[in-house]
């Protein structure tokens, strides 16, 4: 079986607690197929700084000095309004509290595995169906330090550099060992387009046409002669739709 790739964040401030969900998912994803990139947080202070939307689920402790888990959910719900929140906890009447931030489910201390799985399944039921409708937003891939997640809105262009596919994105590249027609095959056409033989070009970052020449900001592009007349009808489509 392909091992699908997830990233799961948790936060809780008992490294013991943390090493044994750690152990959880990886006794489950061993025997369901899944590969999980997790990170741990001690603190919701450290999970929060500089947060990123690049998690499908967040295993969060309620019980926390400082922040509590209640106060780190209504936080990250400002930030990412889609990662699903299960939240692990000694006592049962936080549930009502949970289900403001829309937390999927809780976990009762101390946690069993049977338990656990349960839940992880029903969270990864929802991650999938969340994918499902919103399939086009972003793309990943695993690699030897973990997975990498780009999301469609972040990629400015995407060009084949010998065997490989770089992304080039608002803040990083990222290099991919795969083919560029096999990548273009599952962005989204209505927003990416390929301009010549090496090279696809998000429209929404399009700030100049000049002849057979594309402006992204200050990066020049060359569209190719067999491609000029479906460029440039693509592009004229894109900008009357979005003006």
């Amino acid at each position: 079986m392909e091992k699908e790739a997830l990233r799961i964040a948790i936060i809780d401030d008992e490294n013991t607690n943390i090493e044994k969900e750690k152990g959880f998912l990886t006794q489950f994803g061993s025997e369901k197929g899944y590969l999980f990139q997790i990170d741990s947080f001690t603190s919701g202070q450290a999970f929060l700084s500089n947060y990123k939307s690049l998690y499908d689920l967040v295993l969060l402790d309620v019980q926390m000095p400082g922040m509590n888990g209640i106060e780190v959910a209504k936080s990250l719900r400002g930030k990412d309004d889609k990662v699903a929140i299960i939240f692990v906890t000694n006592y049962v009447q936080f549930a009502p509290e949970g289900y403001q931030v829309q937390a999927l489910d809780y976990i009762l201390k101390p946690i069993s595995y049977y338990d656990f799985v349960m839940k992880i399944k029903k969270a990864l039921n929802a991650i999938h169906h969340e994918k499902e409708l919103n399939q086009t937003e972003y793309i990943s891939f695993q690699k030897k330090d973990g997975i990498v997640r780009i999301a469609f809105s972040e990629i400015r262009y995407i060009e084949s550099v010998g065997h490989n596919v770089m992304f080039h994105t608002l803040d990083d590249e990222y290099m991919k060992y795969d083919s560029l027609k096999h990548i273009v095959a599952d962005l989204p056409k209505e927003r990416f387009l390929q301009i010549n033989n090496s090279q696809v070009i998000n429209m929404v970052y399009v700030t100049r046409i000049d002849k057979m020449n594309i402006y992204l900001g200050s990066d020049l592009f060359v569209i190719s002669h067999p491609r000029k007349k479906d460029v440039m009808e693509r592009l004229v489509s894109f900008f009357n739709l979005n003006s």
